[in-house]
């Protein structure tokens, strides 16, 4: 059950309830554009509730552009100033994220004086944070770097910033890393570049991944890729893309993690297909 925004005006005409795409080579529109109507000249919040299964999302309202990539429930909230009776908002598929899943539950509308602007949207982040234990709107949308996978590096095949032990293949269309092979003892399979952290607060980090051989951990490693701040086994089958979560308080002289990916016995084969990675920050009253 999701909240009502206070003092927020529901937008009736936008019309979709669960998306679902396939892979695209170049951008393209999913949704609108839909016209919301406002007084020109005045200020408004517009909030849009959603819940993104897997993938990459664009929302644009007006000139303003919104990316997302955070799994899981999101609060986007856009100020907004109106030039005229109206703006139009539209939701874009982005280039080369492959096939992209969400559920749209509500846009809303919220006047507000040009002073008070910051202090309303403090009111809806607040309302959803303990709604959800989430973050809203995080100016850091995933903290690991390169998590679309958009950028290559050319000479190991890998996403750039990443490390990798065993053979890895990428599929930009559908968005898919396939990774194949044994590492040498005690290095990951697979492994984010380094993301930093605030000493003292609590993550979440997630991982969407389809294990076909061996017995696999998702582990938050500290910078040195000494410590393993927290571990979650992945369970093997050949079966479909499977959620796995990790939480931990990251410590008072943490400099950054890593997110591994890696065997849970040494010199073991592995075969396995990820699909998103992502590591968030989570509100102060998590820690």
């Amino acid at each position: 059950m999701h909240h009502q925004l206070a003092d927020a005006a529901l937008v009736e005409s936008w019309p979709p309830e669960l998306v679902v795409v396939g892979s695209s080579l170049g951008s393209i529109p999913l949704v609108g554009p839909v016209r919301v109507p406002c007084v020109s000249g005045r200020s408004y919040l517009l909030a849009m509730r959603l819940t993104l299964e897997y993938g990459a999302l664009e929302i644009h309202v007006g000139n303003t552009v919104r990316r997302i990539t955070r799994l899981g429930p999101y609060l986007a909230i856009v100020p907004y100033l109106s030039r005229q009776s109206g703006v139009e908002v539209m939701l874009w598929h982005p280039e080369r994220t492959g096939p992209i899943r969400f559920i749209f539950h509500s846009l809303r509308i919220q006047e507000v004086e040009p002073d008070t602007v910051a202090a309303a949207a403090v009111r809806l982040e607040a309302e959803f944070e303990e709604e959800t234990g989430r973050m809203a709107d995080p100016v850091s949308d995933n903290l690991v770097p390169n998590a679309d996978f958009e950028e290559d590096d050319e000479v190991r095949g890998l996403p750039a910033h990443w490390s990798a032990y065993t053979d890895v293949e990428i599929d930009q269309d559908e968005h898919v890393l396939s990774v194949n092979g044994t590492p040498y003892e005690g290095r990951p399979a697979l492994a984010t570049g380094p993301a930093a952290l605030v000493p003292g607060r609590r993550y979440r980090a997630e991982c969407r991944v389809r294990v076909v051989e061996g017995e696999l951990s998702f582990r938050a490693m500290d910078y040195d890729e000494l410590n393993v701040l927290a571990s979650a086994s992945l369970d093997g089958g050949d079966r479909d893309f499977e959620a796995y979560t990790l939480e931990f308080v990251a410590p008072g002289d943490a400099k950054a993690v890593r997110l591994w990916i890696a065997p849970e016995r040494k010199d073991s084969g592995v075969r396995f297909d990820l699909r998103a990675i992502q590591l968030e920050l989570l509100p102060e009253a998590n820690r």
